[in-house]
């Protein structure tokens, strides 16, 4: 039998199965026996995978097995239920089942519902594929759902961030690009520089209580770190002195689909938070299989992870895991909505969150091209306007509200990053007035060429000084007709400017003009 990767197939797992497992399979669901392993590898899983035959043989099933099959279904993600953890768990829940689940499991291995299989080449576990998992967890959800305690009222707080994750990236991505962000030695960011990332971040105004007590919208850490540690699995950004840019890989990411966008966080966070967390993966589950409009009180799914769930954990220790982590991430994927009910969270999945569990496409929905600049500097950017255009403004303004309508500002210095980034003044006024509804008011581009003026009056020059003991011997460097191509100006009778990048070539000139320079470069402090 092949290892288990993530999220297996009924027909890639069975497609090295021995012959006789294949033909113990068939014997016990109703094909040939006789038939050619081949066959039988291709048969199997097609029967298996009929949801109306699946439905019969479920229901055949005694009440032990469909109990250890409910379980194992909820549990197992991509990798399996470890055997010790998993026969642990079944002889907590009664002394007569040490007796009887071998036989169990042998039956539910037999009948083709659940693989043993190696991970890693040494820790046996239970598999259950994942196209067979999720007709499972269809045919088990009215007895589960039917054990959840449901809001009789709509509530009236509710917090859904909708695509607010996609766009926050984005403002990390530009925040990273324009200014970089700075970290320390151990790559966590400066508490300051944390901040000033926050404050962009888009956050709306009617966060429930209990939200705020593990996850306050002024600070939310999580949030930032949920994202840093997604740009970096997907090489968004590069790790450079003195800390994180955006990388090349990050700005072709941002011209990606909201669906492909959202694709693209969802598998990571399957991969690297859910995968082996056996508490996540069995909220997931449960939210795959909710009633569509159903608000349904978390502490009710608290109870149906800690039946299904294969440690102990202390009850409120799991409350707030799943609200840190099941509600707080697929809220900010748009995934969930969520109040507060009293001392409780009701929650509800969205069309998005219907969508992405399903593996159903995204609708998708049309850009827009135009913003409003105002008199007053500001400008009125909807969250539909398009990637390239919101990044390019992040290049030449300043974020200063984010949400559905995000309020940026023209100043001085957002101009200067704009010049600073290569743009000319004339793309700066060109990109205004091709995408502003409202033009360039008189004011404004008034104040933009005052601004640019300034830009480039001074600037710095890689040169170096040549200091000379005496006037005498500088009077005599700046007469030699081969020396005195190398001298740029002087800033005193015996200081001269002279060319970083050839250097060495008047270092090894002087030498051979008897001038004997010290080899070194003297540093101001040495003087």
């Amino acid at each position: 039998m092949p290892l288990p990767n993530q999220f297996m197939t009924y027909e890639e797992i069975f497609k090295q199965a021995p012959k006789e497992y294949c033909q113990q399979v068939a014997k016990r669901i109703g094909l040939p026996d006789r038939l050619p392993v081949s066959s039988l590898r291709r048969k199997i899983p097609q029967k298996l995978l009929n949801l109306p035959f699946l439905k019969d043989l479920v229901a055949r099933l005694t009440p032990y097995e469909r109990s250890v099959l409910t379980m194992l279904t909820f549990s197992c993600g991509g990798s399996g239920v470890p055997f010790d953890l998993f026969n642990r768990k079944l002889n907590q829940l009664s002394q007569k089942w040490p007796y009887i689940s071998r036989e169990i499991r042998r039956d539910l291995n037999e009948l083709g519902l659940v693989f043993a299989m190696a991970v890693g080449g040494f820790r046996y576990c239970y598999v259950i594929p994942e196209d067979l998992r999720t007709l499972l967890l269809e045919i088990f959800a009215d007895d589960v759902t039917a054990a959840l305690i449901s809001s009789e009222q709509t509530p009236k707080a509710i917090r859904n961030d909708g695509l607010a994750l996609i766009r926050d990236i984005f403002t990390f991505l530009s925040f990273a690009d324009r200014y970089g962000i700075k970290t320390t030695q151990q790559r966590t960011i400066y508490k300051r520089t944390e901040q000033r990332i926050l404050k962009e971040f888009e956050a709306t105004e009617d966060t429930p209580k209990i939200y705020d007590q593990i996850n306050p919208t002024a600070g939310n850490t999580d949030r930032l770190e949920f994202i840093r540690q997604f740009c970096w699995h997907n090489r968004l950004i590069d790790w450079a002195d003195p800390g994180i840019q955006c990388s090349l890989a990050g700005r072709e990411w941002i011209h990606k689909s909201d669906a492909e966008k959202i694709a693209d966080i969802y598998s990571h966070w399957l991969e690297k938070s859910v995968s082996t967390r056996t508490p996540l993966i069995i909220a997931l589950s449960i939210s795959h299989i909710l009633p569509p409009n159903r608000w349904v009180l978390l502490s009710s799914i608290q109870e149906q992870v800690a039946k299904f769930g294969l440690e102990v954990i202390w009850e409120q220790t799991l409350y707030s895991y799943l609200e840190r982590t099941f509600i707080n991430h697929l809220t900010y994927m748009g995934c969930l909505a969520f109040a507060n009910l009293g001392d409780d969270v009701a929650i509800q999945v969205t069309d998005l969150g219907r969508r992405i569990f399903s593996k159903k496409p995204i609708e998708s929905y049309e850009t827009e091209l135009t913003f409003i600049l105002q008199p007053t500097y500001e400008i009125l950017a909807s969250s539909y306007l398009a990637p390239e255009i919101r990044w390019t403004l992040n290049q030449i303004s300043e974020l200063s509200r984010a949400s559905q309508v995000s309020t940026y500002k023209l100043t001085a210095e957002s101009i200067y990053g704009g010049l600073r980034s290569g743009m000319s003044i004339d793309e700066i006024l060109g990109f205004l007035r091709t995408h502003s509804k409202t033009g360039i008011p008189q004011n404004i581009e008034i104040a933009i060429k005052e601004w640019a003026e300034r830009y480039g009056q001074i600037y710095f020059m890689d040169v170096m000084l040549l200091r000379c003991k005496s006037e005498r011997l500088a009077q005599e460097l700046k007469t030699s007709k081969q020396i005195e191509k190398y001298i740029l100006g002087e800033i005193s009778p015996r200081d001269l400017i002279v060319p970083r990048q050839k250097i060495n070539e008047l270092l090894l000139l002087l030498e051979k003009k008897n001038y004997m320079p010290l080899p070194e470069v003297v540093t101001v402090e040495d003087e």
